[in-house]
């Protein structure tokens, strides 16, 4: 095989490996709504190697239910012919596509976004299909030592560009809520393997590996429903956005929940530590400099507005009941 034709081979690999690459921004919730008819004990929507959706629910012959549920990728690449699977003999009125105009990604922060701690480097699948194409480019220019050194390291700078990072251990769901006045909060949770959903909650759930398989686990439970993302050895991201009610913080009243430690970052830049920050009462005034907050929590954070960072005190839940996290933090950026 000729040169001319390994640097096809290489465009080629490149192509389908960023066309790849731009799916790792997708939301990977999905809203349908389904009209679901009797008999019936479970449904299975098989998005194949994208993961799949199980409803496990009764319904009585002639029985009708209406029922939204996520999917882990758009309805439209679904076949309801061929991907929908009912247990039972009953019917499946498919779909509704739901509108996305009120889950605005991003619109949950306004503040970077930070990686949880812990994490460690992985190669996308767009990265080991270029990975791919440069070891087949190296075998065709074999011989020609200058165009090959050349090729290598072009090669491996672009692979390195390329790497991610998930987390390597199952530390709990990692949550983080971000204050703007009386704007909604934004919320980021973060947790490996799985994650609980709020049905009719609005949210951009994120997976990485982004090739990673994800199960929609969708069930009744205590006369509401449970909803729960299942992706083994992957990260789950999810940002949604909470309504603040009466919860209020500022320097004159904690109106939010017990802070195990708070951190300041005035405009100059430089970061000072207040203490534990107890509910009702005002900012402490124990000022002690060059104590900071976790850099995972602040890097990237815009220079100039004052900033703070606080951790929740265990067991204090700031959004009610429903799922618990294992740690939550919090960030205010007060000229928001």
């Amino acid at each position: 095989m000729s040169f001319r034709w390994g640097l096809v081979l290489l465009v080629g690999f490149v192509w389908v490996g960023s066309a790849r690459a731009q799916e790792r921004h997708r939301n990977r919730w999905n809203p349908v709504e389904l009209q679901l008819v009797g008999p019936m004990q479970s449904v299975l929507i098989d998005c194949g190697k994208i993961g799949s959706t199980r409803i496990g629910l009764e319904l009585l012959p002639g029985e009708k239910r209406g029922l939204q549920v996520p999917l882990p990728h758009p309805p439209g690449f679904v076949d309801a012919s061929a991907d929908v699977s009912i247990a039972g003999g009953g019917t499946v009125g498919w779909p509704r596509e739901l509108g996305l105009e009120a889950q605005a990604r991003g619109g949950a922060s306004s503040l970077p976004l930070p990686v949880i701690p812990n994490d460690v480097p992985i190669l996308p699948i767009s990265g080991l299909l270029g990975l791919a194409g440069l070891v087949l480019l190296l075998f065709f220019l074999r011989g020609r030592s200058r165009v090959l050194a050349g090729v290598s390291i072009g090669g491996s700078v672009l692979l390195f560009a390329q790497i991610g990072w998930t987390s390597s251990q199952d530390g709990g769901l990692v949550r983080i809520i971000e204050m703007r006045g009386a704007a909604p909060w934004g919320v980021l949770d973060s947790a490996m393997d799985s994650m609980e959903h709020k049905p009719g909650q609005r949210i951009w759930l994120s997976v990485k590996p982004v090739a990673s398989p994800l199960v929609w686990e969708v069930n009744e439970r205590g006369g509401g429903w449970s909803m729960v993302a299942h992706s083994k050895g992957a990260l789950l991201r999810k940002m949604y956005s909470e309504l603040p009610g009466m919860r209020t913080l500022d320097a004159e009243l904690n109106a939010i929940g017990n802070l195990e430690q708070v951190w300041v970052r005035e405009a100059s830049g430089l970061w000072t530590s207040r203490g534990p920050w107890a509910l009702g009462l005002e900012l402490p005034s124990t000022v002690i400099e060059g104590l900071g907050p976790p850099s995972w929590l602040v890097a990237a954070l815009p220079q100039g507005p004052t900033i703070w960072v606080a951790r929740f005190a265990p067991g204090v839940r700031p959004l009610g009941g429903g799922n618990p996290a294992t740690e939550t933090w919090l960030r205010v950026r007060l000229d928001a």
